[in-house]
């Protein structure tokens, strides 16, 4: 899924044309599209952009989408955003109906194009552009299978979307409450995140990972 839209309906002296402004998280309120003749490729491609906060960004280096699974960042290797794309055509449809606006619907559901639906990704790729360096940025931080350890204090983290996590090391066991109170293969599991770190950092600076 995309992520649950609603639809707010306001009336027409409260039409904003700020983008940020018509957009609440997850929440559509459709003024950008609140005539037929509104649903065009960049206003789509505007409330499709919000959806995807948190959920993809578009790495314009390696020119590929990363779609966030829950623990970390990773490329999208099998075209989801295409069928994410179609998705969220078909949904604004529906919400259109729900409405008893046919006429956006129709007019929304002729964005399920291969083509029209390439050129609505497309125009979401700069609103959630990314960087090869914005990946793995923070020194302190180091992405495990089951969260991320904050190297200063030795704690483990909630992994989320903003801390750009791509690649995870993968350890002997399962890390839980602080690196104090784990055990590693009969080291402690500060030197053996120590260890990790720095061959992760070796072998992301050379290229193997």
């Amino acid at each position: 899924m995309v992520g649950e839209i609603q639809i707010m309906t306001v009336e027409e002296d409260q039409v904003s044309t700020d983008v940020e402004q018509a957009h609440n998280g997850d929440i559509v309120d459709m003024r950008l599209i609140r005539r037929p003749e509104n649903v065009t490729e960049a206003n789509l491609a505007d409330i499709f952009a919000f959806q995807l906060k948190g959920k993809a960004v578009f790495c314009f280096d390696d020119k590929h989408w990363y779609l966030w699974n829950g623990e970390r960042w990773q490329r999208d290797k099998q075209k989801q955003m295409l069928l994410r794309t179609a998705e969220f055509v078909r949904e604004i449809a529906k919400l259109a109906v729900d409405a008893g606006e046919p006429n956006i619907a129709r007019r929304v559901l002729g964005f399920l194009s291969a083509q029209k639906l390439e050129n609505l990704e497309k125009l979401a790729k700069p609103r959630l552009g990314i960087h090869l360096t914005d990946f793995d940025a923070d020194p302190m931080q180091l992405c495990v299978e089951n969260g991320v350890i904050d190297l200063a204090t030795g704690k483990l983290l909630e992994p989320g979307p903003s801390m750009h996590h791509r690649h995870a090391i993968n350890s002997p066991n399962r890390f839980t409450g602080s690196l104090r109170q784990h055990k590693c293969c009969g080291a402690t599991a500060a030197s053996w995140v120590l260890l990790t770190g720095i061959l992760f950092i070796k072998m992301y600076i050379t290229g193997l990972i």
